[in-house]
């Protein structure tokens, strides 16, 4: 051995934990310091705005639900597709995703499917296994190639640019029944993680329009998340799908390396790149995620996406460079992992994949070394731009460029290509070892992203948690993005899951299963979660229920009730300790990040067949969220618009029929939270009658529209539509919290 190289390496190895030491201090310190920043700013001086409240039940429902309801004439592809064009247009002002619509040729479309399933309904054209999407609404980000469509990609260069011909992607699509409705925004040149560019603007987040939806196919999934379409098109060179899907709360999956084509995308990879970017599906529901990926890779790939018998799962951290992982993502994780292991009975270990640290430079050195046009080029048209003079124009608010363009184009001229290859040599090292890991059945459960959405703009200074994403677009491996729900500023949070080459079918399958257990996509304001409670804790609580004694009821004309947790009151609810088995369901609860603090009131009520309450809202006493677990049997819980301030109280009660918006099924054992605008804005109630009729499409009465249909165990729309549930007794367990508290009912009177 040669002492002299073996102290080098030494002093090598020390330099680098120095240096390693002196960033982790660095951006420790100027992390929470921007974030502050960020939050005073935002916080003081804009207004979050969020999305209002589905305003039809064909908007919650999956697009093969879809489909198969339009298949069998329930409804019409032209009230499908209406209702997506009507959502998009009262949400776009929020949420500026759509940057070209063709609504007017998408309702002939509907037509056109409507009349050939008129005339010949049995003709096999029309078959799920022909045309899955039939007649549904799909977007297109707008960097795939749509007749007549803009093809700008946020470069002012382009805004000329009309598609002649419809991406591969897009035609597929179309063969498969989907009806386009409209291309959305994108980053500039599809190069960020933000959906900002001169020319469309900034898309916002359907949760809090304050921040960001993603990037680069942010207007994908802040579309998909508004709930305008059950189906996008994305394409994925970095997390451009997995992002704006985690940030947004739906589904994303970026394929295995070459199973789905890119033509007719602009810019279109044309060398290793390919291997790096692939198109694929933002989606609502899990569902939706294997038809979507088999339709887009087509029949010579479909065959690849085949399931086998067991999964393998896994857990792993994050990077220095990179914002450290929210506790509560973290904690999905671990949710996800022990839901896996406890309830399925799969493997679980947790894993340590140290290369994972290096991912931002691993995926920039790939991204150097791929032979594809420079990034200067692009923006410039063909013509290498100048981007020292462009940072300049922006200074003075000259340029038609973003500051993350200018930056990226200066940053690609910086490196050291004998370093860049090293660090490509590692991550084939890392590709080897993620193999070897993940074998013929294995899943890496692993963040899609350390924080729920940051701020407008806040991206330029956390660059590169995008690696959390990037990095499996290098390795090649098939990786979908799955929500798991919102955090404690009532953002999506989620995790993506990661499986080898080719198999898709896994972490596609793993969406499907999580979504079941933890309730997938959440329209703000209605969140459902069948099976809260297992049996054996329904049965015990409904024994703790029965066991209060007889002075704890309340008997009103139509239920009776119990009152736990103190007695509600304006000038402060005067607080009693809560018993233990009502202090572990709150626990369950509030884990669920929804309220701004732990509940504290749990009311009781008991329904006979037959019982119900008027609708009502439930006043300003409560925070404005209510989280219900439903105990014995089933319910629907009915929603309706407010009465009009100029309607006296019986114009208002002859316009109940008028006003009604929807239901949910509130099944035994399940918990459905109520927030947001459903709270505040919406009347709730439940009618009085002894069983209830459920049909898709209904539209009130003896047949409701119903928002949760298909999260419904046993009542799935792709078997029978038509559906009689006979009532039972029913115990709700309705938990709030009361923000004033008196600190006692001496002082509470006193101050009377």
């Amino acid at each position: 051995a040669n002492p002299s190289a073996a102290s080098r390496d030494s002093r090598v190895g020390l330099s680098d934990r120095l240096i390693s030491m002196v960033m982790r201090v660095l951006l420790g310190t100027i992390r929470p310091l921007t974030g502050i920043c960020f939050e005073i700013v935002y916080r003081l001086f804009v207004k979050r705005r969020r999305v209002p409240p589905l305003e039809s039940p064909l908007l919650g429902m999956s697009a093969v639900a879809l489909a198969d309801a339009i298949r069998r004439r329930e409804v019409t592809s032209e009230a499908v597709v209406r209702a997506s064009i009507d959502r998009m247009r009262l949400v776009h002002p929020i949420i500026n995703a759509v940057v070209w619509e063709r609504y007017e040729a998408a309702l002939q479309d509907a037509r056109r499917v409507d009349a050939m399933l008129d005339s010949d309904p049995d003709n096999p054209e029309w078959s799920r296994e022909a045309k899955p999407f039939l007649g549904v609404p799909a977007t297109v980000k707008e960097a795939f190639g749509l007749v007549g469509g803009t093809q700008s990609v946020g470069l002012w260069l382009r805004t000329s640019i009309r598609s002649e011909r419809d991406a591969v992607c897009v035609e597929r699509m179309k063969s498969a029944g989907c009806i386009p409705l409209c291309l959305t925004n994108v980053s500039e040149l599809c190069m960020w993680w933000e959906s900002h560019n001169r020319v469309n603007g900034i898309t916002g987040n359907p949760y809090d329009s304050r921040r960001i939806a993603g990037g680069s196919s942010g207007g994908e999934g802040a579309n998909v998340g508004a709930g305008c379409a059950p189906v996008g098109l994305g394409s994925d060179i970095g997390g451009s799908i997995r992002m704006p899907a985690f940030f947004n709360g739906v589904f994303g999956h970026k394929a295995t390396a070459y199973m789905i084509p890119n033509a007719g995308q602009y810019p279109d990879a044309i060398a290793e790149g390919r291997y790096f970017m692939l198109s694929g599906p933002i989606v609502s529901h899990a569902e939706d995620l294997l038809p979507m990926v088999r339709l887009m890779a087509g029949p010579e790939n479909s065959a690849r996406l085949l399931i086998r018998p067991c999964i393998e799962f896994a857990d792993s951290g994050d990077s220095i460079w990179c914002s450290p992982v929210e506790p509560r993502i973290r904690e999905c994780i671990r949710q996800a992992a022990e839901h896996l292991r406890a309830d399925l009975g799969l493997p679980v270990q947790k894993v340590q994949l140290r290369k994972l640290r290096l991912s931002p430079h691993l995926w920039s050195s790939k991204m150097k070394l791929s032979g594809e046009e420079r990034f200067a080029v692009q923006m410039g048209g063909g013509v290498k731009l100048n981007c020292y003079l462009e940072l300049i124009k922006w200074c003075l608010l000259r340029s038609h460029h973003t500051l993350p363009a200018i930056g990226l184009g200066l940053f690609e001229q910086f490196g050291s290509e004998n370093l860049d290859r090293r660090l490509a040599a590692i991550c084939d090292q890392l590709k080897a070892e993620m193999e070897e890991l993940l074998g013929d059945d294995g899943v890496l459960l692993y963040p899609a992203h350390p924080t729920s959405a940051p701020y407008h703009h806040q991206p330029l200074t956390l660059l590169f948690n995008f690696a959390y994403t990037g990095i499996f677009n290098v390795l090649g491996l098939p990786a979908t993005s799955i929500p798991m729900g919102l955090d404690h500023k009532g953002m999506p949070i989620g995790l993506q899951a990661v499986a080898n080459m080719h198999n898709d079918r896994y972490t596609l399958l793993l969406a499907e299963l999580l979504e079941n257990k933890f309730g997938g996509w959440a329209p703000d304001s209605l969140f459902y979660v069948p099976d809260f409670v297992t049996k054996d804790e329904e049965a015990s609580l409904l024994g703790r229920v029965y066991a209060a004694p007889k002075p704890r009821w309340t008997c009103l004309s139509n239920r009776r009730l119990q009152n736990w947790g103190g007695l509600p009151h304006p000038k402060g609810m005067v607080s009693e300790p809560l018993p233990d088995w009502l202090e572990r369901l709150i626990d369950r609860v509030a884990g669920l990040g929804l309220f701004s603090g732990r509940p504290n009131h749990v009311l009781v009520n008991e329904y006979l067949s037959g019982q119900g309450i008027m609708p009502h809202h439930d006043g300003s006493l409560y925070e404005p969220t209510v989280a219900t677990v439903s105990l014995g049997s089933h319910t629907l819980l009915d929603f309706y618009s407010p009465v009009p301030a100029d309607s006296g109280s019986e114009a208002g009660s002859a316009s109940l029929a008028s006003r009604y918006i929807g239901s949910a099924v509130l099944q035994p054992r399940s918990l459905v939270l109520v927030t947001g605008l459903m709270y505040t804005r919406y009347m709730h109630g439940i009618a009085e009658r002894c069983s209830d009729r459920l049909v898709v499409g209904g539209g009130g009465g003896e047949s409701p529209s119903l928002f949760n249909w298909p999260q419904l165990d046993g009542c799935s729309v792709a078997a029978d539509a038509d559906l009689t549930l006979d009532r039972g007794t029913r115990v709700s367990l309705t938990i709030r919290r009361v923000p004033k508290v008196a600190l006692g009912l001496s002082k509470l009177l006193m101050k009377r």
